[in-house]
């Protein structure tokens, strides 16, 4: 089994900035996903496609977000959604969909609610992608909402381009 950690955070300024949103995503495998070094299992670079012959399976998942409610919380349906499920995009729209019966975020100046739960979605999607090693989306800097598209959660095809990521960290190994 492999276990993941990866952070990110949302914000308009990388430094000294509250999140619009943050998520923390601790993920725990079936299966190690090293085997993407087995030399039948390399990415294809011209396809981007998956290095793996399928998806790992998800043992055990801990989703927290940070400015979608009063405090930070855990995305439990999310995490339901995704339990015993392979990693895959259909497995994270579901999970995003299910965001929306766990969080009912406020609009201020830093977001409004509809882009925070958009957000929360595709820091999912982000996640996958890159433990999976599947893409490289781009980092972008946040001038204004409205600079930026909004997507929607229940449409798949939607949730795999990607948005904007900030700040991302990663640890491997680790537990919550």
């Amino acid at each position: 089994a492999a276990e993941y950690l990866t952070v990110y955070k949302i914000s308009k300024r990388f430094d000294d900035d509250i999140s619009a949103v943050c998520a923390a995503i601790w993920v725990k495998f079936d299966t190690e996903l090293t085997s993407a070094q087995d030399s039948n299992h390399h990415k294809d670079s011209q396809t981007n496609q998956n290095p793996y012959k399928s998806a790992p399976i998800i043992t055990d998942i801990r989703i927290g977000y940070g400015g979608m409610a009063a405090t930070p919380m855990r995305a439990y349906h999310a995490e339901k959604a995704l339990i015993n499920k392979p990693f895959d995009s259909a497995a994270v729209s579901a999970a995003s969909r299910a965001i929306y019966q766990d969080f009912s975020p406020i609009d201020d100046v830093r977001a409004t609610a509809k882009y925070r739960l958009a957000m929360a979605g595709q820091l999912l999607e982000r996640c996958r992608q890159e433990l999976l090693g599947i893409s490289n989306p781009p980092s972008w800097d946040l001038a204004t909402e409205s600079d930026h598209p909004i997507i929607d959660p229940t449409d798949a095809q939607q949730l795999q381009s990607p948005l904007f990521y900030e700040v991302k960290e990663q640890t491997a190994g680790s537990t919550p």
